[in-house]
């Protein structure tokens, strides 16, 4: 086995043995491409276009086709380049990013602040280090992208009980997770909700711009 596979096997393995102990959630690993990342890319392409394919991840943690942790994994035991990594992580912030904007289009209609409220996760590592951050949406085009965790991976057998941080940290995730998934369901069931009351958006239209109803349009004048 390669330095590369061990590497990407290791942190991969002890992620899912704790993350998905009971098996709430769903796991995948290997060379695929991120479900939302997917989405967004061919969201602008023509019909008779070949499908494009998203941001590759190595694994992620999914409830619902909703991706709540993302993980990259930059070389093997060997140090990484640096632009290597830097590129990985750019990688990483950007799949969280298209998470974030697949569930804005899928529940177009919810209040922002239900927005403001969900977040993801995601998990870089590279080396012996194991980091792991958290992306939420701001404002309009504004995303903040934060290390919520650096983790330092035992060397060797002597060690080992440095792995003790990490476990700690993941059972934290595992958490953090449950409280994902809450935040996402209620977003659904808010969604629901507009279809049962045969509403689109849950915001009232502003009728200070409308006449007797109905949207007033001004042609423009031509120069």
């Amino acid at each position: 086995m390669s330095e590369a596979a061990f590497g990407s096997n290791f942190t991969n393995m002890t992620t899912k043995g704790i993350l998905t102990f009971d098996q709430t959630y769903h796991y995948e690993e290997g060379e695929i491409q991120g479900l939302a990342s997917s989405v967004i890319t061919n969201l602008k392409t023509k019909p008779t276009d070949r499908s494009l394919i998203g941001q590759k991840v190595d694994f992620r943690i999914s409830k619902e086709q909703f991706e709540m942790l993302i993980g990259l994994r930059s070389g093997g035991l060997p140090p990484a380049a640096k632009g290597k990594k830097w590129m990985d992580k750019v990688d990483l912030a950007v799949s969280l990013r298209d998470v974030l904007i697949n569930e804005g289009i899928e529940n177009n209609g919810i209040e922002p602040n239900k927005f403001h409220k969900l977040f993801t996760l995601g998990v870089h590592t590279y080396n012996y280090n194991y980091n792991i951050y958290g992306l939420d949406w701001k404002s309009k085009g504004v995303w903040r992208l934060g290390l919520l965790q650096k983790i330092k991976l035992p060397t060797s057998i002597d060690c080992l009980p440095v792995i003790e941080k990490l476990i700690i940290s993941l059972l934290r995730v595992e958490e953090t997770l449950h409280h994902i998934r809450k935040i996402h369901h209620e977003i659904l069931i808010d969604k629901a909700k507009l279809y049962r009351a045969r509403r689109t958006s849950s915001c009232a239209m502003d009728y200070s711009v409308c006449e007797h109803g109905r949207i007033t349009r001004t042609r423009r004048v031509k120069e």
